[in-house]
This record gives C-alpha cells, sequence and structure tokens, in this order.
C-alpha cells in the first residue's frame, strides 16, 4: 500500500467494441496523452498510466479484469470478444484519493477520457 501517491493519470486505452487499434487508440487515445504530456504535468500531475485487460502478449496486462472490476469499470462482452473488458476511460488520482472519473458512454469514440477533457478537469 503506498504513502505517498504521486500525482497521477490513468487512462484504459483499449476498446471494448471491434474498432480497429491503429485508428482509435494509436492514433487518437494514446497520442493525446503523449502529446498533452507536458500540460499534464505543469497542472501536476507526475505520472500517466495507461491499463488494459486485453492484450497480455503485448504488454501488461489486467488478463483477469480484476483492476477493472475493483474500478466498476468492467464490462462484459464474452458473447462479442471472448471476455469481460475494461471500459474507456482516464482518471485523475491525487494522493491516493480519485479526483475524476471519465468514462465513455460509447467505446468506439475517444471523447470523454480524452486528454483534452481530462486537462480542463485538473
Amino acid at each position: 500500500q503506498a504513502t505517498d501517491c504521486p500525482q497521477v493519470t490513468l487512462f484504459d486505452g483499449a476498446p471494448n467494441k471491434p474498432v480497429r487499434i491503429d485508428e482509435l487508440c494509436a492514433g487518437n487515445h494514446l497520442p493525446g496523452f503523449v502529446a498533452d504530456f507536458d500540460k499534464l504535468k505543469a497542472k501536476g500531475v507526475d505520472l500517466v498510466i495507461c491499463v488494459a485487460v486485453n492484450d497480455p502478449w503485448l504488454m501488461l496486462a489486467d488478463s483477469r479484469a480484476e483492476f477493472a472490476k475493483a474500478l466498476g469499470m468492467d464490462i462484459d462482452l464474452t458473447a462479442v470478444l471472448g471476455s469481460v473488458r475494461c471500459r474507456r476511460f482516464s482518471m485523475h488520482v491525487v494522493d491516493n484519493v480519485v479526483k475524476s472519473v471519465n468514462a465513455e458512454e460509447d467505446s468506439s469514440k475517444v471523447d470523454a477520457s480524452s486528454s483534452c477533457r481530462l486537462l480542463t478537469k485538473i
């Protein structure tokens, strides 16, 4: 358990609908956080962390969706994608306190969870 948690921005970059990841995540969601890192840092953010339920071969993933379930961000897409997935979201955490959670209603889009939207809430 962390006692001194830095100010952190957390977002999930994995879609929970069948969309081309190169168009949505790599072309939209992830680059926004990379491009806006200096702006986030200027607002006191120390870390930007990306989590995903799937793709354990590509990254350290939450393959059993334990973290997503603990956050209430899980969605059962077993019928479509074969497993429980994580909703697309961004979260701002300061000293172990969640300050904002920005979840997408439609995970085929990047709006509520975008870096631009998060910057307005910090």
